[in-house]
């Protein structure tokens, strides 16, 4: 499947890459998901959102999704 190519999806990776955070946009398999340090997603509404457990493995709120969530509302903010 695919995801959309949201509004706030694409003013996230940019904000990331102006950043200095290179972000590589590529299709994932459920495995990519098993070994992923972190994962977030992005959306209208909840706009940058911590995935907190993948099955039955816990995740953190990482530091680059710390980073997303901080430059959109920097951003959403000015």
């Amino acid at each position: 499947g695919t995801f959309l190519n949201g509004i706030t999806r694409q003013r996230v990776i940019g904000l990331l890459r102006a950043a200095g955070v290179t972000v590589h946009e590529v299709t994932l398999t459920v495995a990519d998901f098993h070994e992923a340090d972190e994962i977030f997603s992005t959306g209208n509404i909840s706009k940058v959102v911590p995935c907190i457990a993948f099955e039955e493995r816990k995740l953190a709120f990482g530091p680059i999704a710390q980073k997303a969530r901080a430059l959109y509302w920097d951003w959403a903010h000015s």
